[in-house]
């Protein structure tokens, strides 16, 4: 499964900005139909928003300058060692337990809903089926299942009343709606927003059923009555629209409630919805690729690709062997470069790079490199120090002391102490020299990189442009 895909950004926006809007411009107020069309289009919506932006129906101009682009996890330079900065894959792996774990729990209520079901009596009336015989069970019903309890004791009237309930969920297909939240409360569980919008579309399940039946049976007073008696007396679990445990005390004030939703409230909040859509549908594609790409040295490219570069994809490229091997070879053919480690320069360098439809990596250039006034030397003692005598350096970092080792190239060992660091004996120009260091060597990391298997979207290989951040540490104890 695409974790990236399922947990884009844009959409667990869109859920909070929809249930915000309902919330404040909605909750509360009888709409009829409205209220449940709005909650469903916003759970919708979210869903389709990442596939929506790939058919560029609002390209936008920030796309076409190839700003945005697939983030990769940031791999750790070091001069004794390497390391890859694993935060994605610990958040890849509390998705999925949490998903694997709702999963379980779903399909555990769905089974023993069906062993209840399976011991009871099924007779078809009216187009509905009828499943009588259930204990232990409340009043409920699933798509065209009307589930009915033999422990209930009820007058004529006030089962017809709940029949008509039950009637409602079933002709206006409730239980649909509550399978798609289901679905989207285990693909985004860790989104607060998709569960306040699954229970607020339950209570507009019941309040739209509620009508419903009040329509044929009228008294308002009757029926709260009935609804009332009976929740204090029903203990049932299911995974269908139970008339008894649902919210009853806002049920009975709904019945009560005068308030109306507003022409105008309900277009200001279509209204706040429809912008971000729009915004959200702003294609992320590139237009058309150029012939050559110019790297920050003037060196001009000429990658063979044809078609567009796509920054997400439902299937992102992968090196071969995986990630991990990727990172891998970062390790193994990635240095150090002595000029940044001569003058203390470290930092993070993002490199940009496209993995073609052959699977080729090209159009490779540095979009940040690491700021050479962030070099690191001790002022008095290493200032004294000729850089050209120097083999190797590396910064440790405790207390918020700094501790330079050196190692000179006749052999010999010195270690420099200070509270701070600042700028020594290093010209612009040293500095500068350094940055440019860090830069190639990740830049021709890249580059020589073995081929690809390429991202895949609606079936086809497409180009698709990534970013690497490199960060480059000084020392043996690093962060």
């Amino acid at each position: 499964m695409h974790t990236l895909l399922s947990i884009h950004l844009t959409s667990q926006l869109f859920l909070f900005l929809g249930f915000t809007v309902f919330y404040f411009f909605m909750k509360g107020r009888k709409a009829g139909q409205w209220n449940r069309l709005f909650l469903l289009g916003t759970a919708l919506g979210a869903l389709l928003l990442p596939w929506l932006s790939q058919l560029n129906l609002f390209p936008s101009s920030s796309a076409l300058e190839g700003a945005s682009a697939i983030m990769l996890s940031p791999i750790e330079i070091n001069t004794s060692y390497t390391k890859v900065v694993h935060q994605f894959n610990f958040l890849e792996s509390a998705y999925m337990i949490g998903a694997l774990v709702l999963m379980m729990f779903f399909a555990f209520r769905l089974v023993y809903f069906i062993v209840k079901l399976s011991k009871a009596k099924w007779e078809k009336r009216q187009g509905i089926i009828w499943v009588e015989g259930v204990r232990n069970l409340s009043v409920c019903s699933y798509f065209n299942l009307l589930i009915w309890s033999d422990d209930l004791k009820l007058s004529d009237q006030d089962r017809a009343r709940i029949i008509e309930h039950e009637y409602g969920h079933i002709r206006q297909w409730h239980s649909l709606d509550r399978l798609l939240m289901d679905v989207l409360c285990v693909l985004w569980w860790f989104n607060p927003a998709v569960w306040l919008i699954k229970n607020a579309l339950e209570e507009e399940h019941e309040y739209l059923a509620d009508a419903y039946s009040l329509r044929n049976f009228p008294d308002h007073t009757a029926y709260a009555q009935l609804l009332a008696r009976k929740t204090l007396e029903q203990l049932g679990w299911s995974i269908g629209h139970s008339f008894f445990n649902s919210k009853t005390l806002k049920r009975i004030s709904m019945m009560k409630n005068p308030k109306k939703l507003s022409r105008l409230g309900l277009m200001f909040s279509l209204s706040l919805v429809a912008m971000f859509s729009l915004w959200a549908c702003q294609s992320n594609e590139e237009a058309q690729l150029p012939n050559t790409v110019t790297d920050a040295k003037g060196i001009t490219q000429n990658p063979d690709l044809s078609g567009e570069i796509y920054t997400i994809v439902e299937e992102q490229p992968m090196f071969n062997g995986g990630m991990p091997a990727f990172y891998n070879y970062i390790g193994e053919h990635l240095k150090y470069p002595e000029e940044a480690q001569k003058v203390g320069l470290e930092g993070r360098v993002f490199v940009q790079f496209v993995v073609t439809k052959s699977g080729e990596v090209t159009g490779v250039k540095i979009i940040k490199g690491v700021d050479p006034k962030k070099a690191l030397s001790v002022k008095t003692e290493l200032s004294k120090i000729d850089p050209n005598d120097i083999a190797s350096m590396s910064v440790n970092k405790t207390d918020g002391k700094s501790v330079v080792h050196l190692t000179m190239k006749d052999g010999s060992t010195k270690t420099v102490e200070g509270s701070s660091l600042k700028a020594g004996n290093w010209t612009d120009t040293d500095l500068q020299k350094a940055s440019d260091a860090l830069s190639l060597e990740a830049k021709k990391v890249i580059q020589s990189s073995p081929n690809w298997s390429p991202g895949v979207d609606k079936g086809e290989p497409q180009n698709v442009r990534m970013i690497l951040p490199i960060s480059f540490k000084l020392g043996e104890e690093t962060k």
